[in-house]
Parts: structure tokens; C-alpha cells; sequence
């Protein structure tokens, strides 16, 4: 995972997840499997159909995008 002091962190993994995306993309979360107490992969699917799986992972109270794939 990169450096997480100049990353904003996030308070959920959907959170974490969905920022990167515009509006007008109508990302949403479709399913959350977490992979023990600091890590997840987060489910997303956007307009057009598409889906995008995207990994994140807790430090401390606060959650960050560790990178995201189809």
C-alpha cells in the first residue's frame, strides 16, 4: 500500500471506494466481502453497466483504495 500520509482516508470501505468516482458515473456498491478486521475488496458497479473490484485496506480508524480492477 502507498504512503497514507498525503491519501484522505475514509471512515468505511464503500467510503474508500467510491470517491474517485464522478457523479454522472452512478457508481454504486453491489457487495462488500471483508477479508478479516483491515481489509476488503468492494464491488462496484457504474453507468454503463460495469463492474470494478476495488481493494482497501484499514490504517488505523480510517480506510484507503489500495487499487482497483475489472
Amino acid at each position: 500500500m502507498s504512503d497514507t500520509d498525503d491519501e484522505v482516508g475514509f471512515a468505511s470501505p464503500e467510503e474508500a471506494s467510491l470517491a474517485t468516482y464522478p457523479p454522472a458515473a452512478n457508481a454504486r456498491v453491489i457487495r462488500v466481502d471483508r477479508k478479516g478486521h483491515s481489509h476488503a475488496v468492494v464491488v462496484i458497479e457504474t453507468d454503463p453497466p460495469y463492474r470494478y473490484f476495488i481493494h482497501v485496506s484499514r490504517v488505523g480508524d480510517l480506510w484507503y483504495e489500495e487499487d482497483d480492477h475489472n
